[in-house]
């Protein structure tokens, strides 16, 4: 959360950064931002079921959507 500049209008690419055990906990997600519906935000991670894929995650989890510089 202390990378980038956070958005509130995620593109592909864009880094997306979800809690795990609790909002507050040191434990989270981090992937790419493919897309959203209603429900849900698609990421593309390295580790989601020791796979790399794109799996949907509730929108209840989002702590930001990053935007990376690009130099």
């Amino acid at each position: 959360l202390n990378v980038g500049e956070p958005t509130e209008t995620p593109e592909m690419g864009d880094v997306v950064v979800l809690w795990r055990s609790s909002p507050h906990s040191w434990k989270g997600h981090v992937g790419f931002f493919i897309r959203q519906d209603e429900d849900n935000i698609w990421v593309l991670g390295g580790n989601q079921s020791n796979q790399v894929c794109i799996r949907p995650y509730s929108k209840e989890r989002l702590l930001e959507y990053i935007k990376l510089s690009k130099s």
